[in-house]
């Protein structure tokens, strides 16, 4: 009569289900009427049944034509009239594992393996052959088990490349005449003689829940194929200002200990324009970054160590200058003082029209008062604002957008600017410019 009573009668097997609640909602009735438990004491006892589950028997069948999947512990002291060995395959000898180092019940005797490299004291002492006849024994033991659970038949499956290492082989070795009795092999597609007038279980399900059914298969079905499908479409910041001008988007990544590690350094997938070319470019951005990182280094020997990564192998002098010119611009905007917090290559991406929006602001300081994104350029320097590319103000500006729209401001001002590396300052483009 309840949404979960019809809920799990719809499931597969449902009306067993059903019945193992009841008896479930029965047993803890049971225990609240005799230890006298209110509403929430019994709500606990639930609890610390699913922390720690209580060890209970199998279940007898529900009904004549139920069917038990057990273990062979599981069924360990059952009985059923009929009995199917799962696995045709099933090897009759214990799983070969390999054990780096192992030692004897009374410690006489220890052995080692590990890759190319094998020893045991005192020689000869077979402690891996001698677990490995512990295992074949259990294993032994195991299908004994298995075997004698059926009362009246036990049926094994054989497989067309049945061995003497398989269970069914061993079990069906010299029966007793009479007592086993061999069926033609079943072929998927057509099936076996002993097939042909097995029709197939019938469903039960109450009348007036078969057309909920239906819709709940239906609406299962149609959200698996929902689900199945791609849901964006990667696409660069920096791509889509260029194609379409000026983007929108409601989230972003949130600046933070857990953002980006400030040891680590990451390189963008992205294209390093430049007066001198895209490697010029992206020596020049890292080495901003180390500097920053690292103020007591050297610029020169910075760029040294940075270029053989990047393939750099000429405008050394340039991109030296380049760096020691764009970290002088950072400190001269207060962005290098103590209590700022810096990170490089911070990462964002917002959800849009079916396409995943993902880029990297070069610089992100965040003051207290005021978020600064910076974006470096290693082009030729405007001579004034009116002068920036529209592509670089809006690329830029779209990054403080994104910021500011994920709620990483906080009502602060968010500042966005450009920084020339030939030059030696940032040009901040005002709210809404070039947007």
């Amino acid at each position: 009569r309840s949404a979960l009573g019809r809920s799990v009668a719809l499931e597969p097997n449902g009306e067993q289900r059903l019945r193992h609640l009841r008896e479930v909602c029965l047993v803890l009735e049971t225990i609240a009427a005799t230890e006298g438990l209110d509403y929430d004491a019994a709500t606990a006892e639930v609890r610390k049944w699913i922390d720690a589950p209580a060890q209970l028997d199998p279940p007898h069948p529900v009904g004549a034509d139920a069917v038990h999947v057990l273990t062979v512990h599981q069924a360990k002291g059952l009985e059923f009239p009929v009995v199917v060995l799962w696995d045709g395959c099933a090897q009759l000898r214990g799983p070969n594992e390999v054990v780096a180092w192992r030692t004897a019940d009374d410690g006489r005797a220890w052995a080692v393996a590990l890759d190319g490299f094998a020893w045991e004291e005192p020689r000869g002492a077979a402690l891996k052959q001698v677990e490995k006849s512990y295992r074949d024994a259990e294993r032994k033991r195991l299908v004994y088990v298995a075997a004698t659970r059926a009362r009246d038949l036990l049926v094994l499956p054989r497989a067309a490349a049945a061995r003497a290492q398989h269970v069914v082989v061993p079990l069906t070795a010299n029966p007793p005449p009479g007592t086993v009795a061999e069926l033609a092999p079943y072929v998927d597609g057509i099936g076996a003689a002993w097939s042909a007038g097995i029709e197939p279980a019938p469903r039960y399900l109450p009348e007036k829940f078969t057309e909920l059914d239906r819709e709940v298969v239906r609406r299962w079905h149609d959200a698996a194929a929902d689900a199945a499908r791609p849901r964006f479409q990667p696409i660069g910041v920096t791509s889509l200002v260029v194609d379409e001008g000026s983007i929108s988007a409601p989230s972003a990544a949130r600046l933070g200990d857990e953002a980006l590690d400030e040891d680590v350094e990451v390189v963008p997938p992205k294209s390093r324009e430049g007066r001198f070319g895209a490697v010029f470019g992206e020596t020049v951005h890292r080495a901003i970054a180390r500097a920053v990182r690292d103020p007591r280094r050297a610029v020169g020997d910075i760029v040294r160590e940075i270029a053989p990564l990047t393939g750099l192998d000429e405008h050394l002098g340039d991109a030296v200058r380049d760096v020691e010119r764009a970290v002088a611009a950072l400190r001269a905007a207060s962005l290098l003082e103590d209590g700022v917090v810096r990170r490089f290559e911070y990462p964002v991406a917002a959800a849009r029209d079916g396409r995943l929006l993902v880029g990297y602001v070069d610089f992100l300081a965040d003051d207290g008062a005021c978020l600064h994104v910076v974006d470096f350029k290693t082009d030729a320097p405007p001579r004034d604002a009116a002068d920036v590319p529209a592509k670089y103000a809006r690329q830029v500006m779209e990054y403080a957008s994104l910021l500011r729209d994920a709620g990483l401001a906080n009502g602060r001002q968010v500042r966005a600017g450009l920084l020339f590396t030939a030059s030696d300052s940032i040009v901040w483009l005002a709210p809404g410019e070039r947007s």
